[in-house]
């Protein structure tokens, strides 16, 4: 049954960037509310999520979002450093073609492990000869460390954020792209008419990220709400901009447009998922990701 009672959000909530947030708490929270689609368990949880995790997102803004000041793309990021972590997944056109608008790997995380060992090495040095006045080489074996690759271990959660738990990672790496290329997902800025699209990392101790894996199975909407209202507290992007646009975006929602796309297809949309939660690197690596498999969509 549907909990339509409205979750505060905590008073004391704080972004890591200087964007200014919603004034108004209720707004700020609209998004967890928006929709009777969303049950109690289903809020809490994505209020987990955006409170403990590591994320990035990567999409294009108008310059007043830009902390560039200027439009085009930028990454944005929380308790999160680094590049963006990207996964191949199947061609876009491929996708396009079973009207599939979001994709989601999930996968753990995982280090190299390695240990030094000495190594002999031939050297050539000169030396001095003839008291001095001439040189002559010869061949020395001399020992060196070098790095020998044992094993790859699981990356924790407290390795990408200091005061996180001390449990495995796991990442969630996502991108929302336009279906069938026909526009409805565009530079959300006047004059903009360039393609758009939002690509994510999130990282998450393995006790949450196998929770919130179990439901996005049964409810896709979950990721991308996930990410708007991490968008919203984090980087101070208000839910109605983010969601349908503003005369200052040119009209255009600064996030994917999952409900015109949902319009567009009788109501409904796809999230290709590739769950790789129980798959080492090792075995993954024999994965060709690229090749669509019709079994991994998921219609919501």
């Amino acid at each position: 049954m549907s909990d339509k009672s409205p979750i505060e959000l905590p008073s004391s909530s704080t972004p890591e960037t200087s964007f200014p947030l919603p004034r108004d708490t209720a707004q700020a929270s609209a998004v967890l509310t928006e929709s009777t689609r969303f049950e109690a368990a289903d809020r809490e949880l994505m209020e987990e999520v955006v409170k403990i995790a590591s994320l990035k997102m990567n999409l294009t803004v108008p310059a007043e979002f830009n902390p560039q000041n200027q439009p085009g793309f930028f990454m944005f990021t929380h308790r999160s450093t680094g590049s963006l972590d990207r996964i191949e997944f199947p061609p876009e056109n491929e996708l396009a073609q079973m009207k599939v608008t979001e994709s989601l790997a999930v996968l753990p995380s995982e280090a190299a492990v390695y240990e030094t060992e000495m190594v002999n090495e031939q050297r050539t040095v000169t030396k001095p000869a003839l008291w001095g006045l001439m040189q002559k080489k010869e061949t020395q074996t001399v020992q060196v460390p070098k790095q020998k690759f044992v094993r790859m271990r699981p990356k924790l959660f407290n390795e990408y954020v200091p005061d996180g738990a001390a449990e495995p990672a796991y990442r969630f790496i996502y991108q929302a792209q336009d279906d069938a290329g026909e526009g409805l997902y565009r530079e959300p800025y006047q004059g903009g008419s360039r393609r758009a699209q939002l690509t994510c990392n999130l990282v998450l101790p393995e006790s949450v990220a196998l929770k919130l894996l179990e439901r996005i199975k049964s409810r896709p909407e979950l990721i991308g709400k996930i990410f708007q209202l991490a968008a919203e507290r984090h980087f101070g992007m208000p839910q109605e901009a983010y969601e349908k646009g503003t005369p200052e975006t040119d009209n255009k929602p600064l996030g994917p447009p999952y409900e015109a796309w949902r319009a567009k297809d009788e109501g409904t949309s796809r999230l290709y998922l590739m769950d790789f939660s129980k798959i080492d690197a090792t075995a993954r690596a024999q994965i060709k990701t690229s090749s669509l498999d019709p079994r991994n969509i998921i219609e919501h």
